[in-house]
């Protein structure tokens, strides 16, 4: 048995020896077979024999390559393909690159210093790398490297911290916001927040305090897509002393969250400040979309303070504006309501005949 086992080892490192010295013929068929059959077997040792050929003239034997030393994986090969860093041909050095952040997990020990590098771009790959680290410890060191001075290192690790929804990053990338100058790192930021997702509506709403109006826009924007509605009367409050185009931007997030809620849950002093800023809203020279659900929010609040200014939408050329006032009283009760919606049975244009047709049946139902 002891003889038998003997001989079949001997046969499997004939067997590797071969296969290594195939990796160096002529023939690239040769070489990309050997290398797929190599990494099939996953063995270790063979990997300093593969990493050259990340450099192959022969694209199939690099795709091979890759793929073989993603299956055998290991520190050591991390090791190895830390040099390909560095390397001027691009296709080698992604190459090298998709490789780590495919066995990331393996070793974060080699990566980890690459993050003082003095070179912005390998700071840059150890950052992207890392992103795909599994290793607890990974998020620590990441965290540490958000002060980088170049903003494209600092864009990186945010977007990896994100990546890997580190919820301990929370706290570092709130205050990264109060110092960062950079727009697009300021929105990759954001965008990992809402990634890591760790209470990230009260996260965005303290981030309406800042003072910097690019924030502040991206913040409103983040918080549109949550659907939250505990965002809606901080946004309301921060609409009070907003500018005009960031209140535009509030405006637009307020009816993104609000357009498919029950608005009946809102409590008083929400749905009371939300009336008015609608009111305040539909009588801008805001564009005819923002006019028109602002409109059907204050239907949907019943809102009766801005029956009088429906009303005199009736009287609009715009038939757009004039159909969703229609809608919006055909929600609040009142004898004024039903007469105006019985006029318009009889109005020049056939859809808004048509519309208050429909409203008057609903208004006389409740």
């Amino acid at each position: 048995m002891n003889k038998d086992f003997t001989k079949l080892i001997r046969k499997i490192k004939e067997e590797q020896q071969k296969l290594i010295e195939d990796i160096k013929a002529s023939d690239p068929a040769v070489r990309r077979k050997a290398a797929i059959q190599l990494g099939s077997e996953g063995i270790k040792e063979t990997a300093p024999f593969l990493v050259p050929l990340l450099r192959d003239e022969n694209e199939g034997v690099r795709e091979a390559v890759v793929e073989a030393l993603v299956n055998i994986g290991g520190e050591r090969i991390i090791q190895n393909l830390i040099p390909f860093l560095r390397v001027r041909d691009a296709s080698v050095r992604n190459a090298a690159v998709e490789i780590m952040m495919n066995i990331a997990e393996d070793s974060i020990d080699s990566l980890v210093p690459l993050l003082k590098d003095g070179d912005k771009d390998i700071r840059i790959f150890a950052a992207d790398i890392l992103g795909s680290s599994k290793k607890l410890e990974a998020p620590k060191y990441l965290i540490e490297t958000l002060r980088d001075k170049d903003p494209n290192v600092r864009n990186a690790v945010v977007m990896s911290l994100g990546k890997l929804k580190a919820g301990q990053a929370t706290s570092a990338l709130l205050e990264l916001l109060q110092y960062e100058e950079e727009e697009w790192v300021i929105f990759s930021t954001i965008e990992s927040l809402i990634q890591i997702g760790d209470n990230i509506t009260s996260c965005l709403v303290k981030l309406l305090d800042n003072e910097k109006e690019l924030v502040l826009s991206v913040v409103t924007e983040a918080l549109a897509k949550t659907g939250d509605l505990t965002a809606v009367l901080p946004l309301l409050k921060k609409a009070a002393f907003a500018t005009d185009k960031l209140r535009g931007a509030i405006a637009g997030a307020l009816i993104e969250i609000l357009k498919e809620q029950d608005l009946e849950s809102l409590e008083t002093e929400t749905a009371d400040k939300l009336e008015s800023f609608l009111i305040e809203l539909t009588s801008s020279e805001a564009d005819s979309w923002m006019r028109y659900h602002a409109i059907e929010l204050l239907g949907k609040l019943k809102a009766k303070n801005a029956v009088n200014l429906l009303l005199k939408n009736l009287k609009m050329k715009d038939s757009f504006l004039k159909i969703a006032s229609i809608k919006a009283l055909s929600m609040i009760e009142g004898k004024e309501n039903l007469s105006a919606l019985e006029a318009l049975i009889h109005d020049n244009d056939a859809n808004v005949r048509q519309i208050a047709q429909v409203s008057l049946q609903e208004l006389k139902k409740k």
